[in-house]
């Protein structure tokens, strides 16, 4: 098919009500948060229709990055313009794609979201700081990826489109982190079930 319709989807990454900012502090209970780092894939858009797939984005991986605020505006390429309900797609780089190597474009692992081909890609990047935070220069770090049982920490989800102009989906940082204990919790590297459950919560949070 010729993919000649465009779509917009825009990411919102919040704290509260308002976009979040990186780089400033916002106070949550007796902590100070600032987030400086917000990297993650999307990917296998698919537009729906009662639960029914009516078209499919032309791109397949998008990488999303705070070094690049044009990087939350996803174009998309669709093949046709039959009205969608919502949209559906993975948080994530799927486990087929992991397993067969590294690749080109967005999923070059020059863009620092690439661990090895034994654990694959990185899903999701949030790094920051908080004064609550237990390491011993407060930073926190979540590298959330893993593809093999029972670490598969890619997810899929789906958004209610509002109606038939852009595709805005909020991503509320801070209720990410919300009972998250820095204290003792402040770092995740590698695939395992603190993974994972981050992996379920962004999937949760996101709408």
């Amino acid at each position: 098919p010729s993919f000649v319709f465009a779509q917009q989807m825009i990411i919102k990454p919040m704290w509260g009500e308002k976009e979040l900012v990186y780089g400033k502090y916002y106070q949550s209970g007796k902590d100070s948060i600032m987030v400086d780092r917000l990297r993650m894939y999307l990917s296998s858009v698919r537009f729906m229709d009662n639960n029914k797939v009516v078209d499919v984005s032309e791109k397949k991986f998008y990488l999303i990055s705070d070094e690049d605020p044009a990087s939350f505006i996803l174009k998309l390429k669709r093949s046709n313009d039959l009205p969608f309900h919502s949209v559906r797609f993975g948080i994530g780089v799927d486990s087929l794609t992991s397993v067969s190597g590294a690749f080109g474009g967005d999923l070059d692992p020059v863009n620092g979201m690439y661990w090895t081909w034994q654990s694959g890609y990185i899903n999701f990047k949030l790094e920051g700081s908080a004064s609550e935070c237990g390491s011993d220069d407060h930073r926190f770090e979540f590298h959330i990826g893993g593809y093999q049982y029972p670490c598969n920490s890619y997810m899929e989800t789906e958004v209610i489109a509002k109606d038939n102009g852009d595709i805005v989906v909020h991503f509320p940082v801070d209720q990410l982190l919300h009972g998250q204990d820095l204290k003792h919790d402040f770092r995740i590297m590698s695939p395992n079930d603190k993974a994972l459950n981050f992996a379920k919560k962004i999937k949760a949070v996101l709408h």
